[in-house]
């Protein structure tokens, strides 16, 4: 508006000196005319003078005026001024960019599947990033093996693409995977704290398309509470529910779905369908739209804050600079378009809306730039009316290849001979195309015992695993079962042993006390009454000495046999029974 503003002041200007040259043309001719006249020639010509220079003077004061009253509006408002000329100079450059076709950064960032970044609060806060080190290690410990369970499949190392400590101390993770950014999405799979530092991770508002279906046209009868309702009794992993932004109609809406569980969207995609209320509701895969690359510093789309070349932060509600003044609850007036209905990175923006379609264009006419796994949702202002309409952008060329790569057989017609025309009423076109239709319901007829097949396969394997993962608990609750005994069988003999040891040590204490009794007799005995004394004393230590040995020996033979036995049984418990082998 700014631009136009000056043009017309221009044009007033302009305006302004022609109606002056015309006044002092039309004063010349005059003169012309009255010079050719005698006699009076003197008077005439002073007369056209007055009346030329009263003209001329009356214009200047005009033009006077006027300059006066802009020299006094642009000392009032000299700093509204000043934004309109960077406005001015905004809207130049701004016009430069509108005339530009769509970088191929743009195109790039439309088709890219970046999945949002994963924040964690840390308090207290990380103040260098060794300690970011050892939190993110400690926290995929703590994960690894829930993760493993959860996704059986998934068979990487667990890792974020790239993280940093942001200067609040809190930790910004990025990662490629989808299974991790879904398993990271739940706040019940991360611990309290790690490292004494208490974590809260700040949960999305969505999760990946890759787990996002669409419940198409639901009835508006049916309210948001009993669906919610509904869908929770049947899928716990639901993470949000959300009805879509213009879809509402007079009778139905769109709603999106996200789902945490892989198998269960699995499910729903296959089915198709999902009842509410007694109503089959028609479900399909949801399909992000292309993303559009808005600089963070003027508002418009196509290019990065790097490269842009407008004058000052400008506010995407008021237009004005976001570094003047409050900019929270600034009016709404796009500065594109001059609207106040509303804001300059809305997509009611004309500017915005049509840049949207020329993005889409773009991408049809080059679907080569799409991964091979990506498919775009086209949005129904940006789709093209008449002939074919194409709801999806896909990369024909990789589906095409693939088709060529997964062909077993190509038909050759000159390596067959042609069969004759068959002899019957019936032409040979409608055989044909009988053929080609029993060929089709054959397909399908296969297609849908493959799809069963498979269903089965699936379900077998689930049961095995089960089973597997029931097995392997029991094996492990016998192993501890048997390890307890055997530490209890371990402690009860060296109980044993110890009681043996002191029992044997009594024993020989007594004996010692014998023998000095029988020493301190011997002058009383006779000679022979001393011998029988000896020989008792001798046959005495003797069975003692034996004793000792005998009990060595056997407490050694059950501290090395017993854990070996106790080894052997354990593992015929743990192996299957046809494969157990008794000896003897």
């Amino acid at each position: 508006m700014s631009t136009k503003r000056q043009v017309s002041n221009s044009e007033d200007e302009n305006d302004l000196h022609f109606l002056t040259t015309q006044n002092e043309d039309n004063c010349s001719i005059k003169l012309n005319q009255n010079d050719q006249t005698p006699g009076g020639t003197k008077r005439r010509k002073k007369n056209v003078s007055g009346t030329h220079d009263s003209s001329v003077q009356r214009s200047l004061v005009f033009i006077g005026k006027e300059r006066t009253q802009k020299e006094n509006s642009v000392g009032d408002i000299e700093r509204q001024n000043k934004l309109n000329q960077q406005q001015k100079q905004n809207d130049e450059i701004n016009v430069n960019y509108y005339d530009q076709e769509i970088s191929l950064h743009a195109l790039h960032y439309a088709v890219e599947q970046q999945l949002p970044p994963i924040k964690i609060n840390c308090e207290p806060r990380i103040n260098n990033h060794s300690q970011g080190v050892l939190l993110i290690k400690q926290l995929f410990l703590h994960i690894e093996k829930d993760f493993r369970q959860v996704n059986k499949m998934y068979k990487h190392s667990l890792g974020f693409e790239y993280w940093f400590v942001d200067k609040q101390g809190n930790l910004v993770c990025f990662t490629r995977e989808p299974e991790l950014y879904v398993y990271l999405c739940d706040i019940e799979h991360y611990p309290s704290s790690l490292h004494s530092i208490n974590i809260s991770p700040e949960i999305p508002k969505h999760l990946p398309p890759q787990y996002s279906v669409l419940l198409k046209s639901v009835s508006n009868s049916i309210s948001y509470n009993d669906i919610l309702d509904d869908i929770k009794s049947i899928y716990p992993s639901l993470f949000k529910l959300e009805e879509m932004n213009g879809t509402r109609k007079e009778q139905s809406r769109h709603i999106r779905m996200d789902l945490k569980d892989k198998h269960q969207y699995d499910k729903i995609i296959n089915e198709g369908v999902l009842t509410l209320h007694g109503q089959l509701i028609e479900v399909s895969e949801f399909l992000a739209p292309p993303r559009l690359l808005i600089c963070s510093k003027c508002n418009d789309p196509g290019h990065i804050r790097k490269n842009c070349k407008f004058q000052y932060d400008a506010c995407r509600r008021c237009g004005q600079d976001r570094w003047i003044g409050e900019h929270k609850d600034c009016r709404i007036h796009c500065h594109r378009c001059e609207s106040n209905d509303h804001m300059a990175n809305d997509y009611k923006c004309p500017y915005i809306a049509e840049y949207r379609k020329k993005l889409v264009l773009k991408l049809k006419q080059h679907p080569e730039l799409l991964p091979p796994n990506v498919q775009l949702f086209v949005p129904s202002e940006c789709r093209q009316r008449g002939g074919q309409v194409s709801r999806m952008i896909t990369n024909r060329s990789h589906f095409e290849k693939n088709l060529i790569r997964d062909q077993p057989y190509v038909y050759n017609s000159e390596g067959w001979n042609s069969l004759p025309q068959p002899k019957g009423q019936m032409p040979y076109r409608h055989l044909s195309q009988t053929s080609i239709t029993n060929n089709n319901m054959n397909n399908i007829q296969m297609l849908d015992e493959i799809k069963k097949t498979s269903s089965e396969c699936e379900r077998l394997k689930m049961e095995m695993e089960k089973k597997d993962a029931e097995v392997k608990e029991k094996l492990e609750q016998q192993n501890k079962h048997f390890q307890q005994i055997l530490v209890v069988a371990t402690q009860l003999i060296h109980q044993q042993a110890n009681m043996l040891e002191q029992f044997t040590k009594a024993v020989n204490e007594t004996l010692s006390v014998v023998q000095q009794v029988i020493n301190n007799n011997d002058g009383l005995k006779n000679g022979g009454q001393k011998e029988v004394i000896s020989s008792l004393i001798n046959t005495c230590q003797s069975l003692i000495h034996n004793f000792n040995t005998s009990h060595q020996q056997h407490n050694l033979q059950n501290i090395q046999i017993l854990p070996l036995i106790m080894n052997n049984r354990i593992e015929e418990m743990c192996m299957p029974q046809n494969m157990v082998i008794h000896n003897g």
